[in-house]
């Protein structure tokens, strides 16, 4: 009984341990829950684009970033996250390795880079590789997500339909903990990509081109009855 008794206790004061110094992390959770802040402490601000906020952001996850034998794009849409799927890995800017990241998608060939430490700035520029008057031209619409990873963990940042003109970023802030309870430095961050599109050229959703055409004809009522 005793040694029983010694074991439970020397679980229970491991957990504990754990417990404060930041060792137990809470399963990776999404920004977007109304009423309910990620319990790992992630914010909407610790990521921006060109001054705004990101839409949403997911984590915290530990381990490296997703890959299907190395495959970084297949990885990432493994995730099945509600953000949807089609996303391609673009580049990766790491700390520790002098040069900046590089990719190409869309005819736009990207440079990624960041600044260290535990909060910073990336910028992102692009060169159009199709020719001037060949589609596509600058500026384009894209939704990007953000990874900023550090220590043993990572934490999602995602942008919708935003603007990139060719010399864009942003600013970001690690806001969780390492498992000694210390906020890490960034070891790299990782962006992804998709197609997006222009919020001036969105299509209005049948529901409200309905209630816009129930309107027009209000107005067309009180038009008749006014010149009756």
């Amino acid at each position: 009984m005793k040694m029983k008794e010694t074991v439970l206790r020397g679980c229970m004061g491991a957990a504990l341990t754990l417990l404060f110094s930041g060792g137990v992390q809470a399963a990776a959770t999404y920004c977007d829950v109304a009423g309910s802040p990620n319990p790992d402490g992630l914010k909407y601000t610790d990521m921006t684009y060109n001054s705004a906020n990101a839409n949403d952001c997911y984590g915290v996850v530990a381990g490296n970033e997703p890959n299907v034998s190395g495959d970084l794009t297949t990885g990432f849409n493994n995730l099945n996250l509600t953000w949807g799927t089609n996303w391609q890995f673009l580049a990766k800017d790491d700390i520790d390795t002098a040069g900046s990241g590089t990719g190409t998608f869309g005819g736009i060939n990207f440079t990624l880079s960041s600044t260290a430490g535990t909060s910073g700035s990336w910028t992102l520029t692009g060169v159009d590789i199709n020719g001037a008057g060949t589609s596509p031209d600058l500026p384009l619409f894209f939704d990007f997500v953000g990874m900023l990873k550090g220590s043993n963990s990572y934490a999602l940042y995602l942008f919708d339909d935003v603007k990139f003109d060719g010399n864009d970023g942003g600013s970001w802030t690690i806001s969780f903990l390492n498992n000694g309870g210390q906020i890490p430095d960034l070891s790299h961050l990782n962006l992804y990509i998709r197609e997006g599109d222009d919020p001036g050229q969105e299509i209005p959703e049948p529901g409200t081109l309905a209630l816009l055409g129930l309107g027009l004809i209000g107005i067309s009522t009180l038009r008749r009855r006014k010149n009756n």
